[in-house]
Parts: C-alpha cells; sequence; structure tokens
C-alpha cells in the first residue's frame, strides 16, 4: 500500500482463538516482511471480543478495520488519512466489492448482497452522520478520540463460532451518533472481499436470516404485547399470514423473488424461536 507522508503504522492481526498454524505464519510473516505486524491472542471467541482486544492494544491515532477474506486496495490508506485530515470526519468507510468464486448467483436478491457485506454507495463522497446509509466491519476507521468517547463494541452483539449474528456495528455507529460524530462514505477507500464458495450457497443465507431473526427478537422490548409462550400475536400474524402467501403465491414469481420471500419466511420463524428463548431465560 501508499502510505501518507509522515505516517508510522502497523498491523495488529488477532487470533480469535484459532487452532491452526496462525501464529507460526504470522511470526514468519513479521520476521521477513517490511510492515510492521503484532500478533494478539484473543481466547474467548466473538467478533465483538476480538475487535475490542485489538482496540485495547492498538497505539495509533486513528484505528482501521478490515478482516481476513480481504484484498485491500493500494490506495486505502491515503483515502481515509486524507478523509480524517481533509473532511474533519470521526468514522470514515469505503467501498467493499466482491471478488466472486465463479459467477454471482443468478437466484441471489441484489438486496441481499449486503449478507455478503457488500458495500457500494457510488462514486461520491458521503457524510452519513444522519444513519441514512450503513457503513460495514470490513472497511471502518475511527478516531481514537471517537472511540474512547463511544467505548468498546457490544460483547453481546456480533458474530460467534456458532451464529451469524450482526448489529455490533449498527449499535456502535448508534453509539457515536449520538456523540454528534461525522461519518464519512469515501468512495476511493476500497477493499475486495474474497467470498468464499460456502457464502454462495442458499444454506448459507436462510442461516444468516434465521440468525438475524433469532437474535432480533432477543434485542427487542417485547413487554407490553400480547403474546403466546412468548411470542407477541402481532409475529405469529405475520408468520403465518406470510406461509400462506408463499405457498400460493410462489407460482406467480420467479426464482429470486421467491428465495427473497423464503428467506423472510426464514428470519420471522428464527424470531419466533428468538422469542421463547427469551421467555425461557426469564422463568
Amino acid at each position: 500500500m501508499d502510505v501518507p507522508r509522515g505516517i508510522t503504522w502497523e498491523v495488529l492481526i488477532v487470533d480469535n482463538n484459532s487452532t491452526d498454524n496462525t501464529r507460526g505464519i504470522v511470526e514468519e510473516f513479521s520476521r521477513a516482511g517490511t510492515v510492521p505486524v503484532r500478533y494478539i491472542f484473543e481466547p474467548q471467541q466473538g467478533l465483538s471480543k476480538a475487535r475490542n482486544t485489538g482496540i485495547k492494544n492498538a497505539q495509533g491515532k486513528y484505528l482501521l478495520f478490515t478482516d481476513d477474506d480481504v484484498l485491500v486496495e493500494r490506495k486505502w490508506l491515503l483515502a481515509i488519512e486524507k478523509t480524517f485530515r481533509e473532511e474533519g470526519a470521526d468514522c470514515v468507510g469505503g467501498r467493499i466489492m466482491p471478488i466472486w468464486p465463479g459467477k454471482e448467483p443468478k437466484w441471489l436478491p441484489s438486496k441481499r448482497r449486503s449478507f455478503l457485506a457488500i458495500l457500494d454507495y457510488g462514486n461520491k463522497l458521503l457524510d452519513v452522520s444522519d444513519g441514512s446509509k450503513a457503513l460495514y466491519g470490513a472497511n471502518m476507521a475511527f478516531t481514537r478520540l471517537i472511540m474512547q468517547q463511544a467505548g468498546y463494541f457490544n460483547t453481546e452483539l456480533g458474530r460467534t463460532a456458532n451464529k451469524l449474528y450482526s448489529h455490533e456495528e449498527k449499535e456502535y455507529f448508534e453509539r457515536i451518533m449520538k456523540k454528534g460524530g461525522k461519518i464519512i462514505y469515501q468512495p476511493d477507500a476500497v477493499i475486495y472481499h474474497i467470498i468464499q464458495p460456502e457464502r454462495v450457497k442458499k444454506a448459507y443465507f436462510r442461516k444468516w436470516s434465521y440468525d438475524d431473526g433469532e437474535q432480533s427478537a432477543l434485542l427487542s422490548d417485547l413487554d407490553g404485547h400480547r403474546s403466546l409462550l412468548g411470542i407477541p400475536q402481532m409475529i405469529l400474524y405475520k408468520f403465518i399470514k406470510g406461509s400462506l402467501g408463499f405457498v400460493v403465491k410462489y407460482p406467480k414469481y420467479d426464482k429470486v423473488e421467491n428465495f427473497d420471500r423464503e428467506l423472510w419466511l426464514m428470519y420471522w420463524m428464527g424470531y419466533i424461536v428468538g422469542c421463547v428463548r427469551r421467555k425461557i431465560k426469564r422463568i
């Protein structure tokens, strides 16, 4: 990568309790390379816990986050540093472009591309401090000052070893907005997400939708709603109506629309299970 003049930087790699040779590979790269790399081990699995460990160990004025399955554009650092300096931003996010393991699936609804952390709001710099557009964790950066004000990521949210939970980034950005933080989308800050083959299967999207529904229920304030086994009656109504509509209207829609409707049903199914889990936990 091109590095801004006068800037020193380092890479922190948080090993979130992996059992392979991650440490050995990182240390070998660190000895042989010219990029300063620090290895950190976080034994408690969970994306938010790993990120918080990175925050605690970081030493810089700016903290940039990305994932282990991306390629970083050469001018990524330049674009982010320039945005902090020229725009007075507290947070910067950029494009996340896909590298498919073949062709993009024809059955994939365009609005579901977000499940793969694909993000592209166009070529213009945008101020999204009002929350009108979301930024994703694979390509986000913060000033240390705003992170000190907002605190750490909520460890009750975010992906774990078994669940495709999310919402941790959304909740964090909401905290920054409450602090009056300035959030900028910078189209020149580009990374490329290498989509793994297992993520372009329908089963992955079904699980993502189900887990998202389950977590949404666990986080929701359902008190005061008429319910059955902790499930609000309006949710049961939506699920039953949606299921019947899916069966009746299935022949009328194409494969893309039908799969999108199926994912909504998976979401409400997860939501119902989450409601029951929530009630059992309270007993």
